[in-house]
């Protein structure tokens, strides 16, 4: 297993610090959000070059059940491939999505699942993979129906199905709750094999050199 961390923070100041201390992988966003939040290609760049893989992780406001829609993981999908091609993450990698939430069985039947669908043919199409980030019942219920490859269990235990879920061991990464951790505000993730395979890790592949 490799140990790991998810921030909204700009990691890039912090390689050197997060790499001695262990870590291996560094999740970071893409949204439709700006500033520190979304991952940038200078710093997807830094830290593959100090050995830290990505994770990449499409999280805009998905924690309540309106949220989700047939179209929204259509755009979704579309703005998470764009970002992805910008920072250089690699096909053959998964994009996870989040459904940060404590989601009911009909929601997860529902829209969920519709949003879901809808994400999983974009990026398959572009030659990436869908990952699911949420509760036990969501990463389940979303791996079961064959729209996500990976996912990543959140650390509220006492979201529906979560703890079973941990204990079944078929996630890829697991979140639980971290602090400061090599000088940055974290959550602590590990994944269920080394990375990259493990939890869908990525690196920038080195600039060729010209001459």
């Amino acid at each position: 297993m490799a140990q790991g961390i998810d921030t909204d923070q700009n990691c890039t100041d912090y390689a050197g610090a997060l790499y001695a201390a262990g870590i291996r992988f560094v999740c970071r966003y893409y949204s439709y959000d700006h500033h520190d939040k979304n991952l940038t290609a200078a710093e997807a760049a830094h830290l593959s070059q100090m050995g830290l893989y990505l994770v990449s992780v499409w999280e805009a406001d998905g924690n309540h059940s309106s949220y989700f829609s047939t179209s929204q993981g259509t755009s979704d999908a579309n703005a998470a491939l764009a970002q992805a091609a910008a920072c250089g993450q690699p096909a053959g990698t998964p994009i996870y999505f989040a459904a940060d939430y404590d989601a009911s069985q009909s929601d997860v039947d529902g829209v969920i699942l519709e949003y879901f669908t809808a994400v999983d043919a974009v990026v398959k199409a572009a030659g990436y993979f869908a990952g699911v980030y949420g509760s036990g019942l969501t990463c389940s219920s979303i791996i079961g129906a064959g729209y996500a490859s990976y996912s990543w269990l959140a650390m509220s235990t006492g979201y529906s199905g979560s703890e079973d879920y941990k204990n079944s061991n078929q996630w890829n990464i697991l979140q639980s709750v971290g602090g400061y951790i090599a000088g940055i505000n974290a959550d602590n993730d590990r994944s269920n094999d080394d990375l990259p395979a493990g939890g869908g890790g990525w690196q920038v592949a080195p600039a060729a050199e010209s001459g």
